[in-house]
C-alpha cells in the first residue's frame, strides 16, 4: 500500500519529502501540553496554506512491459474524509522520450495548494512503442483517477487536463480523440475520459509541418523526436500517419470540444511557435471556445509560464469550468 507524503518546500527550491507521522491511536488521558521554562517563547500561528500530501509512484497500470506510475499531490485530509476537490492530469514534456515525473513536483505542490488534485503521468515513451501507446496511457491515467476518486479525494464531476509541449500535444489528443476507439484501450472502460478543460502549454499540434518551419530545430527524420513517436519513420513520406497523430485536425465546427487554453512563448527555440498559430486559427474557424495566451520573449518552459501570473491565469481558466 502507497503511503501518503507530506511535501515541504525549501526556500532555495530544493524539495524534502519528510514522511507524515500518524499515530494508530488515540490516548483518552491525553491532554495540551504546558511550558514550565521562564525562557519559552509560545507562539500561536495561523494556518494560512494547507500542507501537501504526496503520493509517490502510484502504478496506474502496467503495459509494454512497464509499470506506468503518476505523482499525486493534494491538500492534506484525513483517508476516508479528504474533500473531494477538482483533478488535474498533467502531462510532462519530453519530446515523448522518457520523462522526468519530479522534475517540476516544487510548483505543482504550490498550486495543489489552491485546492486541487494533482496527478502527474508517466506514459510509454517512443523507444518503447509509438503512437497511440502514449494516448492510451493518458486516457487510462484519466479513468484511473475517476477509478481511485475515494481514495484520492478527486471530485469526478470535475477533471482537467494539463501538459506542456509533447505534454500538452497529448492533453490536446485526449480531448479531441475522445470518440477515438482506435486510439484507446478498455482498461478502467467502465469509467469516462471527459475532462471539463484542457490547458496546452507550447504545444506540438501538426506534426508534418514541424521541420518544414524555419525556427525549427527538428529534421523530421526517423530520429527525430515526431519521428520516433510515429515508429522512427520519415515524416515526409509518412503525412497520413502524422495527420492522425496531430490535434489540428481533429478540429471541426460539427464536432463537441470542451474550452481550451493554449500558451507559447514568442522566443521558443526548440518548437515552432506556429504549431501553436496553427491550433488557435482552426479553433477559430471551427468557433470554438478557446483562449490564447502569447508570451512576449517566452522560450520552451521558461519561468514565465511558471510565474505566479500565468499560473493565475491557468487558475481562473479552470475555476470558470467548475461543475
Amino acid at each position: 500500500m502507497k503511503k501518503s507524503i507530506l511535501l515541504s518546500l525549501a526556500l532555495c527550491g530544493a524539495m524534502s519529502l519528510p514522511v507524515q507521522a500518524q499515530s494508530e491511536y488515540e490516548n483518552p488521558n491525553w491532554k495540551e501540553s504546558e511550558t514550565k521554562m521562564a525562557t519559552a517563547q509560545v507562539l500561536t500561528l495561523e494556518k494560512t496554506t494547507p500542507r501537501i500530501m504526496y503520493f509517490h509512484d502510484v502504478n496506474y497500470v502496467s503495459r509494454h512491459g512497464l509499470d506506468l506510475k503518476l505523482q499525486i499531490l493534494r491538500p492534506e485530509g484525513k483517508p476516508g474524509e479528504m474533500k473531494k476537490l477538482p483533478c488535474i492530469v498533467f502531462i510532462p514534456g519530453s519530446a515523448w522520450f522518457k520523462q522526468n515525473v519530479y522534475f517540476n513536483l516544487p510548483t505543482f505542490a504550490k498550486f495543489a495548494e489552491r485546492g486541487y488534485v494533482i496527478a502527474l503521468v508517466e506514459y510509454t515513451h517512443s523507444e518503447v512503442a509509438p503512437f497511440p501507446a502514449p494516448l492510451q496511457d493518458v486516457k487510462t491515467a484519466i479513468r484511473f483517477m475517476r477509478k481511485e476518486a475515494e481514495r484520492y479525494g478527486v471530485d469526478v464531476n470535475n477533471l482537467f487536463v494539463w501538459g506542456d509541449s509533447s505534454g500538452g500535444h497529448m492533453s490536446l489528443m485526449s480531448v479531441l480523440t475522445a470518440d477515438q476507439p482506435a486510439f484507446d484501450t478498455d482498461v478502467y472502460g467502465e469509467y469516462p475520459i471527459s475532462v471539463n478543460a484542457c490547458i496546452a502549454y507550447y504545444p506540438v499540434t501538426d506534426i508534418k509541418n514541424i521541420h518544414i518551419d524555419p525556427n525549427s530545430t527538428s529534421t523530421g527524420k526517423s530520429d527525430s523526436p515526431e519521428g520516433m513517436l510515429l515508429g522512427k519513420v520519415d515524416i515526409d513520406s509518412h503525412k497520413p500517419e502524422a495527420d492522425a497523430a496531430s490535434p489540428v485536425t481533429y478540429v471541426s465546427r460539427e464536432k463537441p470540444i470542451p474550452p481550451i487554453m493554449i500558451a507559447t512563448g514568442t522566443c521558443d527555440h526548440v518548437l515552432p511557435f506556429s504549431q501553436s498559430e496553427i491550433m488557435v486559427d482552426a479553433l477559430e474557424k471551427a468557433e470554438k471556445e478557446h483562449v490564447y495566451y502569447v508570451l512576449k520573449g517566452a522560450d520552451h518552459g521558461s519561468w514565465e509560464f511558471w510565474s505566479p501570473k500565468m499560473l493565475d491565469l491557468v487558475d481562473q481558466f479552470i475555476q470558470k469550468y467548475i461543475r
